[in-house]
């Protein structure tokens, strides 16, 4: 029995040692996200997120690497996914609770590291570190990295004996302590000057100095500035006094399209005298301010200077030579419209204005007022309109689509420029001033916007005489109808990119009402079309380019 018995305490000795051996070896799963790294160090990001990876799976379970790249991929090409939600799915495809940021940044004289490891289901960080590396090269930062990740960093080793009581690098904790002590935090940026968000709340701008933070604070400090990239980072107070270093800003970049009028083949773009390419170019430029010009054999147009932010898309257009005798007579008047997106159609109107869809657009130009009849009559040589006693200044009316067809062709012709109609889907985003919700296009009072039949003695008036909308367009709503582009078709359901409408089709589509038609015609949403021989007194059109 006694024999017995000592065999049975230790088989259950031996599966407890076993037991508790195997709960030692369980480790947290964690997902590494791609290292966000200077430009100049692109080369090294590979060496730069092993190393990482390395130390951490002293502590995690760490999935990094394509894998982790594919996920990521698959989830922000979701529409309307936002970084919270993505990450966190991203965690859980892995069946992971954590999910870490990391970066190294070159600056004069080194670099600064950090990591941050949050629990993407309850939003806690858990761990942050940043650290400044002076005097650092690659294989340093290597070292360094493998440190972090393995939470055996040395937090003093470039920090002189004088600074280590006033300074406290940023070093977080899972359940930092609560106190009622003030904590100091003071940082700057580089440049200066860019505005800053903690915890949500406008903070005013850097440098700055926050006296009236507590000890065991929790800070998600956001650094703007137009031209350069967010900064955003995540601070523990545990100290007394927090001192980071220079929080370096990533110059940004935009978009910009250039394109010469009138068209000039061959026409070099030259962006900060440099030569860019043949327009019309779309070119990738860092933002600031930058001067251009093109120039065709012996012909130089003026230098424009553009100042573009960061993420922004602009056009230009860089004129040869005065506009030509005719279009100065004509005085057309052209309104730059900006790129953007827009929510498209109405959920509550008519059939043809479902589904509500996204779309995207670049800049374009789009005439200021419709065209009138006094424009027509220079370029055809004869006046349609029912209306001829209500001016030269009157929209011209009774003109069908294939007719303005004839009209765009002489035009571009005798100016040089590229005249079109505007497509549907550009014509609603600059009637609803980039994509309000408005009732009409400028606001929803009708009667300080459009001429229709409460209002207009039923007939035509003369152009820009009620209010402009957001992007001082006139008559958008009212006085006549305006044809545009596209045929009519249904509209897509998910986000599309310039659409057109159908390639074909047997009605084209006009917009924005008159004073003949119903107000409720003249909604910023409504849809309208016939075949494109049709003509009638309360049908013009608007130029786009």
């Amino acid at each position: 029995m006694i024999h017995y018995l000592a065999n049975f305490i230790f088989t259950f000795t031996l599966l407890c040692m076993v037991s508790l051996n195997l709960q030692a070896e369980v480790k947290p799963n964690l997902v590494l996200l791609p290292m966000d790294v200077s430009e100049q160090e692109v080369n090294y990001e590979s060496e730069y997120g092993s190393a990482l990876q390395q130390g951490l799976q002293q502590r995690y379970t760490v999935f990094y690497g394509a894998a982790v790249e594919k996920e990521l991929e698959k989830e922000y090409s979701k529409l309307n996914c936002d970084a919270e939600t993505c990450n966190q799915n991203v965690a859980i495809a892995f069946n992971g609770e954590l999910i870490a940021d990391s970066s190294v940044k070159a600056i004069n004289g080194g670099y600064i590291l950090k990591l941050v490891i949050r629990n993407v289901i309850s939003g806690e960080i858990i761990e942050t570190e940043t650290l400044p590396c002076r005097g650092c090269d690659a294989f340093s930062v290597i070292s360094r990295l493998k440190e972090i990740g393995a939470g055996t960093l040395n937090k003093i080793n470039n920090t002189s004996s004088a600074a280590q009581s006033a300074t406290m690098r940023i070093n977080g904790q899972t359940t930092p302590k609560a106190s009622d002590a003030r904590a100091i935090l003071i940082f700057d940026s580089q440049p200066t000057g860019a505005a800053i968000t903690i915890n949500g709340q406008a903070s005013g701008k850097t440098p700055y100095q926050g006296l009236n933070h507590k000890i065991g604070d929790q800070l998600r400090i956001e650094l703007k500035d137009s031209r350069y990239r967010t900064y955003e980072l995540d601070v523990s107070l545990n100290q007394a006094v927090t001192l980071l270093e220079p929080l370096v800003l990533e110059t940004g970049q935009g978009q910009v399209i250039i394109v010469t009028e009138p068209y000039q083949a061959n026409a070099v773009v030259y962006i900060d005298e440099r030569a860019q390419g043949a327009a019309p170019l779309q070119f990738n430029l860092s933002s600031g301010k930058h001067e251009m010009y093109a120039q065709a054999g012996n012909k130089k147009t003026a230098a424009k200077t553009l100042t573009l932010n960061d993420g922004e898309s602009k056009q230009v257009i860089l004129e040869f030579a005065s506009k030509p005798s005719l279009l100065k007579k004509l005085g057309i008047d052209m309104v730059d419209i900006p790129a953007g997106s827009f929510m498209m159609g109405s959920s509550d109107g008519d059939d043809d204005e479902k589904p509500v869809h996204s779309v995207v657009l670049s800049g374009f130009q789009l005439g200021k007022h419709e065209v009138t009849q006094g424009q027509w009559q220079a370029v055809m040589g004869n006046n349609p309109s029912n209306f001829q006693n209500c001016g030269a200044n009157c929209p011209v009316e009774k003109v069908s689509w294939d007719a303005i067809q004839i009209f765009l062709k002489k035009l571009n012709q005798q100016t040089g420029y590229r005249y079109r109609l505007p497509t549907e889907a550009e014509w609603e985003y600059a009637c609803r001033s980039g994509g309000k919700n408005q009732t009409y296009c400028g606001g929803n009072d009708a009667d300080s916007l459009a001429w229709y039949p409460s209002n207009s003695k039923r007939k035509t008036h003369p152009v820009g005489q009620k209010r402009a909308n957001g992007f001082g367009l006139y008559d958008m709503s009212g006085n006549v109808f305006e044809w545009v582009q596209d045929w009519k078709g249904a509209y897509s359901s998910g986000q599309v990119t310039a659409p057109t409408g159908p390639s074909s089709g047997s009605y084209r589509v006009y917009r924005g009402g008159s004073w003949y038609s119903y107000i409720t015609y003249s909604r910023s949403v409504n849809r309208d079309d016939n075949t494109p021989d049709f003509r009638r007194n309360y049908l013009g059109f608007r130029l786009a380019r």
